[in-house]
């Protein structure tokens, strides 16, 4: 202990290090132990210099009967004092001093010829964020900048991991860091105070910036490295770390303005590409074939909600698919959702897993419709050639549609997806009849099974007979 407080009370008393000697007589007649409700609060002086610093000690020997953290709190208030004393000589430092409103008692107040107060609150015990919170806000309404230093032990203190650097952010810390304040430990036996820091990359660099959450690497200064601003109790390294955050934040802030504007761009493209795009599909010929087929009215698996995000109207690429793969003579067959992906390329301009998605739900649909059945459970992966329908025939597909007419198809939407994989492209749905991108690959023609011959057998034995016989009916020894 190297701090004592006089019989008539006031503030607390530095021995100054190498006069235990001096200090004895004194001790005994004028000053006790600082720690209110001390049962021996009698003193001595204790000479270790030069070997160790001189201090007090009760009278009897032991430590009174107080905690570690009751000593250290006492140590803290005097160094923070004597520091303020020394550092601003022209300011008025007061312990234990209470606000005006007598709502708060600071541990240590110092306020400057013109009335700025700043209080520090040192605080080693246990602390909720309520109760922070209240205190803090009871500071600012009264204009007094709240100053917090952490115990260096204690509950305020915990290692992320042994032999690590790294401290762990209690609640309590967590809500100090989001109000923009750092986070300090303090250790008033070495005049040490600690920060949280963590290391950020951006543009390919390193930059240090106060832990707010979990835990944070240690960064440890000396005391006489700090000094008040009009913001709080800061040092260069600290400051900086700061407004390194601060940078990053602004950088971040105008990273999503570029993003947002762009959105909107692209939102405005797709919104003239659909207009035009459904402008055209209006004229398209393979429109009027579709209505011509269904009475002028397009079915619901036709214009199914798929690909709402595309510049396409999704009735386009929807009556593309049918004609190309589903309506007329084609019961019996198969398609895939590959083979429909593909078909796609040249008319809805993303990626092909994309272009996979959609027709996967559409043709999944179509099977609820009751125009496919599918033919592998097989999952359905980019580029299967397992995920087949088979289109059945028109008896059966009519036969399906009665039974599900009253059955309501809910259709899956695979989209949205990220804008960057939406391009603007606007599709010509009446292109010529040809294998191209858009129709997709030409099929082979058929390879012709040949036929096997007739056989004829003798009438008698039953056994083949040599064309040369068939005439007759019967080998020549039967």
């Amino acid at each position: 202990m190297i701090f004592a407080r006089h019989i008539d009370g006031g503030d607390l008393l530095l021995l100054p290090d190498g006069e235990a000697k001096q200090w004895r007589e004194r001790t005994k007649t004028e000053l006790r132990c600082p720690i209110p409700g001390c049962p021996s609060p009698e003193l001595r002086t204790v000479a270790r210099h030069p070997h160790k610093r001189d201090g007090f000690t009760h009278i009897g020997g032991g430590s009174g009967g107080h905690s570690a953290e009751s000593y250290a709190h006492l140590e803290s208030k005097g160094r923070i004092a004597e520091w303020l004393r020394r550092r601003y000589p022209h300011c008025k430092v007061t312990e234990e001093q209470s606000t005006t409103d007598r709502e708060r008692i600071a541990d240590v107040m110092i306020e400057n010829p013109n009335g700025r107060k700043m209080a520090f609150e040192i605080q080693f015990s246990a602390l909720t964020p309520a109760e922070w919170k209240r205190r803090h806000e009871s500071y600012r309404r009264q204009e007094i900048v709240d100053i917090w230093l952490f115990g260096s032990t204690g509950a305020q203190f915990r290692r992320y991991a042994r032999e690590d650097r790294s401290v762990l952010l209690n609640p309590t810390h967590e809500m100090v860091a989001a109000s923009g304040q750092p986070v300090y430990w303090f250790n008033p036996f070495a005049q040490k105070i600690a920060a949280a820091v963590n290391l950020v990359t951006a543009d390919g660099r390193e930059y240090p910036v106060p832990a707010t959450s979990h835990h944070g690497e240690l960064a440890v200064y000396d005391l006489e490295s700090f000094a008040l601003f009009e913001t709080g109790f800061w040092n260069e390294p600290v400051r900086q770390h700061h407004a390194n955050r601060d940078e990053l934040a602004r950088r971040e802030m105008e990273r999503q303005a570029r993003q947002a504007k762009q959105l909107r761009q692209r939102e405005v493209a797709r919104a003239q590409t659909l207009q035009m795009a459904e402008a055209e599909w209006a004229q398209s010929l393979l429109r009027q074939r579709i209505l011509k087929r269904f009475g002028g009215a397009l079915p619901g698996y036709l214009e199914a909600p798929i690909g709402g995000k595309l510049p396409v109207v999704p009735a386009a690429w929807q009556c593309f698919l049918y004609e190309r793969f589903v309506q007329g003579d084609r019961d019996g067959r198969t398609v895939s959702i590959d083979e429909c992906a593909r078909a796609l390329s040249g008319s809805v301009a993303a990626n092909h897993e994309i272009r996979y998605s959609i027709a996967a739900a559409w043709l999944t649909g179509l099977e609820k419709a009751g125009l496919l059945t599918r033919t592998s459970n097989a999952p359905w992966w980019v580029g299967s050639d397992e995920s087949k329908f088979l289109i059945i025939s028109r008896e059966d597909a009519e036969r399906r549609r009665q039974v599900h007419a009253q059955r309501k198809v809910d259709w899956i939407d695979p989209l949205p997806l990220e804008d960057d994989e939406i391009e603007t492209h606007r599709p010509r749905w009446d292109r010529p009849r040809r294998p191209s991108p858009m129709l997709g690959r030409a099929r082979p023609a058929p390879v012709p099974v040949p036929q096997k011959a007739a056989v004829r057998t003798c009438g008698r034995c039953e056994k083949p007979l040599d064309p040369v016989l068939w005439d007759i009916g019967l080998h020549v020894i039967c």
